[in-house]
């Protein structure tokens, strides 16, 4: 991204505050006019009124720079005050369009993005974004105003010295030219190489529990050294070509300041200028000097730090759900009859089918079960039912409302959830259970809290639902994590309560309590559980054996074991030390010392 589409960009971010912005122009002419009647009021005081020794000249002259120093001063701090509140503005609207773009989101995206990278597009992307397209813009605007006021009063002045600092003053853009491309393509490397170090930060932090048990600590300490070693060489290429840029044209700043002066001291010696009109020329050629100085060695590399960050934001806001709702989509009825697959397809990478014409019918009411072994393709089709993916061939079906033809609002309404990884937000009991009906009154979370029966926990607590859960529920045991995701989805009295392996992480007891639970509020709903425990499942009304992407075998838990099949395979492999499915012999063997 070049420096010409980072100001486009930049302009499309200030537009929703044109009268703001047209306010910070106005005082930064007021600024930029104090400036300029300073710069000719010395050819005014040394000519005119120092030559003529006109003292009431002089003491206007003097009043009338102290008046307009009052005026720019107050212009000044007018300007700075908009551009902090303008600059706040547009970063908060970047915000809020990163997060709301991250909502509209489908879950493939989430599945290959790294968490720090994300963040850091609302940390170290956006720092950039608020120096080089707020408060620099501001700088750059004052300084264009400067030099559109500046220079032809330079050639009212004197032109022959005009003339001369004009022909040098394009090798000031020399630099810009010659190192703004490499800038902004090292900034951009630098960015990305800042969001992975942000990632795996993120992912330690979250690891530390393996980290320590497997004494991880010295590997993960030389990896993180060796990612800060290619972090300070893209930090030092971003650095030093950006710096080019500006000492280059800052260079160019010097010799045309030098020129003048040279030129004018001789037009001066020959009597072709006064004094004044001398002094007033540099002056003013040292403020067009400072101008485009700060362009070139302020503004320009702070424009260039920024592209790295608006690329990187650019390329967040680029990316598109794959899972929208279809024009004309209908909200979904609740659901009254069935779940219906139909030659269901489907493959996450395309390469391979990760479903394989899958074909099953779900009665409205029924709790059933997705067994088998991992990896075929249990969660997947719990995805699809979901939507979090759409399918690649078949359908999926309810009360024969095609998915891909409804709402997504309106089937996820109906959906409540509890997943293996249990998730609760930083805040309190009760606004984690809220989250699952977000208008819900204090009585029906505590009524979901009783059917999950975590209320008398909770209100035992000196704070009761006020009480904090702490990061990802680490204030809670996985029991009492469970119970609150488990009052969350009931909170949404949803018509389909689907439950990931929700229980896989629990202890027996533990488990045993919170499948009681599920089978009491189950009344009237569709469950839909996917676990590896068979045990936990047995009574379900209909039990689907997955494998390899394909529904291998389908019925109740005792005529599954009736059969010869996966599902009697899994079962005698969890109920037996050893097995013989041949003989449905358990088989044990003692264990023996042997002496060497």
């Amino acid at each position: 991204m070049g420096l010409i589409a980072v100001m486009r960009r930049a302009l499309t971010y200030w537009r929703p505050y044109r009268v703001q912005g047209l306010l910070i122009v106005v005082a930064m002419l007021l600024q930029q006019g104090f400036n300029t009647f300073l710069a000719l009021s010395l050819k005014l005081i040394i000519d005119t009124a120092l030559a003529a020794g006109d003292s009431v000249l002089l003491l206007w002259i003097l009043a009338g720079l102290a008046g307009g120093f009052i005026i720019a001063l107050l212009a000044n701090l007018s300007a700075d005050y908009l551009t902090a509140r303008v600059a706040s503005n547009i970063l908060n609207d970047l915000r809020l369009r990163m997060f709301s773009h991250l909502q509209r989101l489908s879950m493939d995206f989430f599945a290959r993005a790294q968490t720090g990278n994300i963040v850091a597009h609302f940390s170290s992307d956006l720092a950039d974004i608020d120096k080089g397209l707020t408060s620099r813009l501001a700088d750059a605007l004052l300084a264009l105003i400067g030099l559109a006021v500046n220079v032809p009063l330079l050639f009212v002045l004197e032109w022959r010295l005009a003339l001369v600092s004009m022909v040098a003053l394009p090798l000031m853009m020399l630099g810009t030219r010659a190192f703004t491309p490499r800038a902004s393509r090292a900034n951009y490397q630098l960015k990305q190489a800042q969001g992975q170090l942000a990632s795996t930060v993120h992912e330690h932090v979250r690891a530390q529990p393996v980290i320590k048990v497997f004494g991880l600590q010295a590997s993960t300490l030389a990896r993180f050294r060796h990612q800060l070693s290619g972090l300070a060489r893209d930090t030092v290429r971003a650095s030093f070509f950006t710096q080019l840029v500006g000492t280059a044209s800052s260079l160019g700043v010097l010799l045309v300041q030098l020129v003048a002066l040279g030129v004018g001291a001789v037009l001066a010696l020959h009597g072709q200028v006064t004094v004044g009109a001398l002094v007033a020329f540099i002056s003013l050629l040292s403020s067009v000097n400072k101008d485009a100085y700060n362009l070139s060695k302020k503004v320009v590399p702070s424009l260039l730090t920024a592209t790295g960050g608006l690329q990187r934001i650019e390329d967040l806001l680029g990316q598109r759900p794959r899972v929208v709702d279809a024009p004309g989509a209908r909200p979904l009825p609740r659901l009254a009859r069935e779940i219906r697959f139909t030659d269901v397809s489907f493959s996450y990478t395309g390469d391979q089918l990760h479903l394989d014409h899958v074909s099953f019918t779900i009665p409205a009411g029924e709790t059933v079960a997705f067994v088998g072994p991992s990896g075929g393709g249990k969660s997947t089709i719990l995805g699809l039912l979901t939507r979090f993916y759409d399918v690649a061939g078949g359908a999926v079906t309810m009360d024969g409302h095609d998915l891909q033809r409804v709402t997504q609002e309106s089937l996820h309404a109906q959906i409540g959830i509890v997943f293996q990884d249990t998730f609760l937000f930083n805040t309190t009991m009760g606004d984690n259970i809220r989250m699952g009906k977000p208008d819900a009154t204090d009585a029906e979370i505590a009524a979901a809290a009783r059917a999950a029966e975590i209320h008398d926990l909770i209100t035992s607590l000196p704070r009761g639902y006020d009480t904090p859960t702490g990061e990802l529920g680490g204030l809670l045991s996985g029991g009492q994590r469970q119970r609150i995701a488990i009052a969350r989805a009931i909170l949404r009295d949803p018509a389909i309560l689907i439950l990931d392996e929700a229980t896989s992480a629990l202890d027996p007891a533990t488990e045993a309590a919170i499948i009681a639970t599920l089978e009491r509020v189950a009344h009237d709903r569709t469950v839909i559980v996917v676990t590896h425990r068979l045990a936990a499942i047995h009574r379900a009304d209909r039990i689907f054996v997955v494998d390899s992407g394909r529904v291998v075998e389908q019925g109740r838990h005792h005529e599954l074991l009736a059969r010869s099949g996966l599902y009697r395979e899994l079962w005698w492999k969890q109920n037996h030390t050893a097995y013989d499915v041949s003989s449905q012999r358990a088989v044990g063997e003692s264990s023996r010392k042997v002496a060497v």
